[in-house]
Parts: C-alpha cells; sequence; structure tokens
C-alpha cells in the first residue's frame, strides 16, 4: 500500500479570508443584529488568541459616525492586542493617541513610542508615517 503524505491545511488563509469577510460585514451592515453578529464574530476569535481579530476589533469600535461608536472599548482591544507585539495594533495605537480622538485623550508621547515599536517590527504603514511626520528638511 502506497504511503500518502497528509496535506495540512492553510489555516492562515483561511483565517485572513474570514475576517475579510468580517470587516466587509461590518462596513456594509444595515442593522445593529448585523453589527452585532460581526463584531461577536471578532470577540470569539480575539478571544481565542487572534491578535489580529483583536486589533480588528478595536478598529471597529473607532469607526466615526457609527451607532456603536466605543471609544474606551477601540483603544483598549487595540491597547491589549499592541502589548501583545501586533505591529497592526501599535500602527493603529500610536496614530489615535498622537492627535488624539473623540473620546481619546491626545497623548503624542505614547503615540510615538507605539508608532516606533511598530516600525521597529518592519510595518511599512508605520515606517511610512513616521518618516512623512518626522522628516527632516
Amino acid at each position: 500500500m502506497k504511503e500518502t503524505k497528509k496535506v495540512k491545511p492553510d489555516y492562515g488563509k483561511e483565517r485572513l479570508r474570514l475576517l475579510s469577510i468580517i470587516a466587509s460585514r461590518l462596513e456594509k451592515s444595515q442593522t445593529f443584529l448585523e453589527v452585532e453578529e460581526a463584531l461577536n464574530a471578532l470577540w470569539d476569535l480575539a478571544d481565542h488568541g487572534d491578535l489580529e481579530a483583536l486589533a480588528l476589533y478595536g478598529i471597529a469600535y473607532l469607526m466615526e459616525g457609527k451607532e456603536w461608536y466605543d471609544a474606551e472599548e477601540g483603544r483598549n482591544a487595540l491597547l491589549n492586542a499592541a502589548e501583545e507585539g501586533l505591529p497592526m495594533a501599535q500602527y493603529y495605537l500610536g496614530v489615535l493617541l498622537l492627535d488624539g480622538h473623540e473620546g481619546v485623550e491626545q497623548d503624542p508621547v505614547t503615540g510615538k513610542y507605539w508608532l516606533e515599536q511598530s516600525a521597529n517590527k518592519g510595518y511599512r504603514r508605520a515606517i511610512e508615517f513616521i518618516e512623512k511626520r518626522w522628516q527632516t528638511p
């Protein structure tokens, strides 16, 4: 009998696909129930250790003009993901704190710290932001 290799499924691609679907549902949501379902799905993933889902959960709560806007919930989720080392969360938290945001007090020192942490990990958007914001003439 011929031995077959077991093919390990690529959960990374599936996870990214799922996160993309959830984010898209949030943007297109027409009812609060649809929003609640998408936020709950993100939270479930985050609760199982998915840091990107946690960051997206935070970003979702910081969507301006949305009825579910909750600055404290969004900032806390981003902070938790940033403290765990996720460069994307460090970037968004840095930008959020650097100039402040509705319901989030401006803290330029901490904002710059998180942007630098993200850039040090090679996060392209953070690197570009820092270069643009603090470029020397």
